[in-house]
């Protein structure tokens, strides 16, 4: 299975703005910033739609009975390591009867 992302960005890191779409248009044009990537303010950004992404994979892929209730929760960091940006994720699986 293959799908897309993509995304925009105008202007500089700090003033400009950007957006992020999913090919299936679940968001399409979605807007962040600087600030709701690394402050507090309200928007996504990468990390969370890699989080995202990382936990809606797991709980359907670790679900052997239809009986169970299985969710997750990720997290995701990207860190600077040797030159290159990494993502790391951290996945908790919870599943119930």
């Amino acid at each position: 299975m293959k799908r897309f992302g993509s995304a925009a960005w105008n202007g500089g890191p700090r003033e400009g703005k950007g957006s992020v779409s999913t090919e299936s248009h679940a968001l399409e044009t979605y807007p962040y910033t600087f600030f709701s990537r690394y402050g507090e303010k309200p928007g996504t950004n990468p990390e969370e739609l890699l989080g995202a992404a990382h936990a809606a994979c797991l709980p359907c892929r670790s679900s052997d009975c239809s009986t169970w209730r299985t969710s997750c929760r990720s997290r995701t960091a990207l860190s600077p390591i040797g030159g290159r940006v990494q993502p790391r994720a951290r996945a908790t699986i919870e599943a119930q009867r």
